[in-house]
């Protein structure tokens, strides 16, 4: 029988351009993925972490609202993304941005092989992804295993890569109902998958889609330097500084890929500042403290 294992991540992407971690000389070859938002990992045929994969998460209509998107660098192929996932590419000086919405993706090479698929997540990620299922004792949809995006899956990234890691939010915070009794614990704040492709290869973005089925669509990055890629799931709330609010009100999304009869907890800081009426505290003090906590929809499975 299969087992699974899911992570669920509420994470900030750092903003700065970064090489691949643990590479001391950081080549076209090597790629550095930050997940950021409602993110959740799906990993088949746990524990050996083969076929494992981020699902992006469709916000709500209305009450949940947010923008899934694929960050990249501006140095890629912007007609061949455009026509890969049939949406609208906008770029700056330094990135591109597109919705994602129906289409899968991961990193490879020009030729349109997939990178390494030998993913260890590290301490940092068993030590911060807390463990869900002794939570909701719930399982995933079968929508997770599809080749294509659909429902309430806005997207899939295919974890392809060498590491998988974590950096720790600064404040405690705990489950809310805590039906497993973990008590205060650290969340994970950011989550990074890095790798290599083939020696003497460029690291790409390839992308599958309804327009590009079965083949995966190579995005060719024209720099000499490590690819660096995001995926973002913002709110659509705006703090003062313009930036978009993360708020753990959004972990309640994730009940649309979990089928359980579980009270479906919320994540409450260990100062009381929660956002989130199910919190203690929580409907008096609502602060962008908490608001910007990543950690909040953070698990792992099993």
């Amino acid at each position: 029988m299969k087992r699974y294992a899911i992570a669920l991540f509420f994470i900030v992407l750092l903003t700065s351009e970064v090489t691949a971690e643990g590479q001391p000389n950081p080549s076209a070859a090597d790629f550095h993925v930050d997940f950021d938002g409602i993110i959740m990992h799906f990993f088949h045929d746990y524990p050996l972490f083969t076929n494992a994969r981020a699902i992006i998460i469709e916000g709500n209509a209305m009450t949940l609202r947010h923008n899934p998107t694929l960050i990249t660098p501006v140095a890629i192929d912007v007609a061949a993304l455009r026509d890969a996932t049939g949406q609208p590419v906008f770029c700056d000086k330094e990135h591109c941005r597109v919705k994602i919405y129906g289409y899968d993706i991961r990193i490879g090479t020009e030729d349109r092989e997939p990178a390494p698929s030998s993913l260890m997540p590290d301490s940092s990620f068993v030590d911060w992804v807390p463990n869900m299922q002794r939570v909701t004792k719930g399982q995933i949809i079968g929508a997770a295993t599809d080749d294509l995006p659909s429902g309430p899956i806005a997207g899939y990234f295919e974890l392809l890569g060498v590491r998988l890691s974590a950096t720790k939010f600064d404040i405690k915070a705990s489950f809310y109902p805590d039906t497993a009794n973990e008590g205060e614990r650290y969340f994970a704040d950011r989550v990074t998958l890095v790798g290599t492709v083939a020696a003497g290869s460029a690291a790409c973005i390839q992308i599958r889609s309804a327009k590009t089925w079965p083949l995966w669509q190579v995005i060719k990055h024209t720099s000499a330097e490590p690819l660096n890629v995001a995926v973002l799931n913002h709110g659509t709330r705006l703090q003062s500084n313009g930036e978009p609010i993360h708020s753990n009100r959004h972990f309640v999304l994730n009940k649309k890929l979990i089928m359980t009869t579980a009270e479906f907890p919320h994540v409450c800081p260990s100062d009381g500042n929660g956002d989130d009426d199910a919190c203690p505290g929580g409907a008096a003090k609502r602060l962008v403290k908490l608001e910007a906590m990543a950690g909040c929809a953070n698990s792992q499975w099993p």
